[in-house]
């Protein structure tokens, strides 16, 4: 940490920034983040500002339904299995990610949100399973699965 950083107090800051967090993720992200430079700041409030002229418009991508299921991929990745309400909501979550994802990629004037949704790659066939693996009860399927 350099001495502005430490004039600044910066580890004080980011250990609040984890406890004000509303995920697990959000504590983890923030608390492994380097530290800001000038250019991050300045990424940061354009992509802002491109999200608050999307919402003027209405074009806001929406989120709802999305969850931190990545200690459950992870812990599925393993070998653990997930019950049928962690698959659901692995699911929802794929989709609202897919759906943002593509929105932002159609957006016209918004690079840094579209550099930020970039990365985001969701697997289709493992989304059409999920898709198809449920009733809308959240019940298995009996016509997908009627061995089970």
């Amino acid at each position: 940490m350099d001495h502005t950083q430490t004039s600044l107090d910066t580890g004080v800051v980011v250990e609040a920034l984890v406890r004000c967090a509303a995920t697990k993720m959000g504590e983890r992200a923030l608390a492994s983040a380097a530290p800001l430079t000038r250019e991050a700041v300045v990424e940061t409030y354009a992509a802002i500002d491109e999200w608050r002229a999307l919402a003027l418009e209405g074009g806001v991508p929406h989120l709802g339904g999305a969850e931190d299921v990545v200690d459950r991929v992870r812990g599925a990745a393993k070998g653990e299995i997930l019950d049928p309400a962690e698959l659901i909501a692995v699911g929802r979550t794929l989709d609202v990610l897919q759906r943002a994802s593509a929105q932002l990629a159609e957006a016209d004037e918004v690079p840094h949100l579209q550099d930020l949704a970039a990365p985001i790659h969701v697997d289709p066939w493992l989304k059409s399973e999920l898709e198809v693996a449920f009733e809308q009860d959240g019940r298995l399927s009996a016509r997908r699965y009627p061995e089970l």
